[in-house]
């Protein structure tokens, strides 16, 4: 009688067990085994996205903050496709090695009013969304391997040889001939904007920002200026513009002007 109610004990004790275990597998989050693809990572993107499951969604990106103030791609997606009633739809994923690539089309009132890029590592046994843009160029050098999946340029560090390449960007803008001593741009003064030449010519011009992505010994020069406009009301009005030229190094150590612009952007700098 007591090895049948011990044998009873255990039998019980097993079947608890295996009905918690359904239990969380139950209660478990369907994201969390969802990663073992990038097609089913984006899969569960967009179910999770169009149920307006935001815990969901979050647990499909990299760990880190989640809020309007971090910049986060994934979270302003979210919210954006909550707010607007856009629809998700994939349109192919690219894989190389433990990086993959989701095209996505944004899809409002029965017309495709956008595209979107996710990006996603596998790591831990599990694919991840690191980031998601527009930029065709990032798409291009990540699935290359040359950029990280989240990349922005805001955020690259400053570099003390762009100050001196600004430097002499600004005396050649000026209409001074080429030193033989300071940084040598290939392309200037061809290559400098008539913005940048107009700025310097009439306003003081000053090198305010420098970005610079060692892997690809390129970078990103701020130039600032003083404009003064005059408002409704008669007054004076004084502001700062800006200018952004994008540079890389040559094997020779000598520069080449890329691209420019009137602000920070991920396709003007990989370009």
């Amino acid at each position: 009688m007591f090895l049948a109610m011990r044998r009873l004990q255990t039998n019980m004790a097993f079947i608890v067990a295996i009905i918690g275990f359904c239990l969380i597998l139950t209660s478990t989050p369907k994201s969390a085994f969802a990663q073992k693809t990038p097609q089913i990572l984006v899969q569960d993107l967009i179910e999770a996205t169009h149920a307006q499951d935001e815990g969901r969604v979050r647990a499909l990106w990299q760990p880190g903050p989640w809020s309007k103030k971090t910049d986060n791609p994934g979270y302003g997606l979210y919210h954006q496709s909550v707010r607007k009633r856009f629809t998700l739809l994939a349109r192919g994923v690219q894989t190389k090695k433990d990086r993959a690539l989701a095209t996505v089309d944004i899809e409002r009132n029965g017309r495709i009013v956008d595209r979107v890029y996710f990006y996603a590592m596998h790591t831990q046994s599990r694919w991840i969304f690191v980031d998601a843009d527009e930029s065709k160029a990032h798409v291009r050098h990540f699935l290359a391997g040359t950029v990280p999946g989240r990349f922005s340029v805001r955020y690259l560090p400053p570099n003390p040889a762009l100050e001196g390449v600004g430097k002499a960007l600004i005396k050649l803008a000026h209409g001074e001939a080429k030193s033989p001593k300071g940084p040598q741009i290939i392309n200037a003064p061809d290559a400098i904007s008539p913005v940048l030449r107009r700025w310097a010519r009439t306003t003081k011009l000053r090198v305010t920002k420098t970005l610079y992505f060692a892997p690809m010994k390129r970078g990103a020069i701020e130039f600032t200026t003083k404009t003064e406009i005059v408002n409704a009301q008669g007054k004076t009005v004084q502001f700062d513009d800006h200018w952004i030229v994008y540079v890389e190094q040559k094997p020779d150590h000598r520069w080449r002007i890329t691209n420019d612009g009137s602000y920070l952007s991920v396709d003007s700098f990989l370009e």
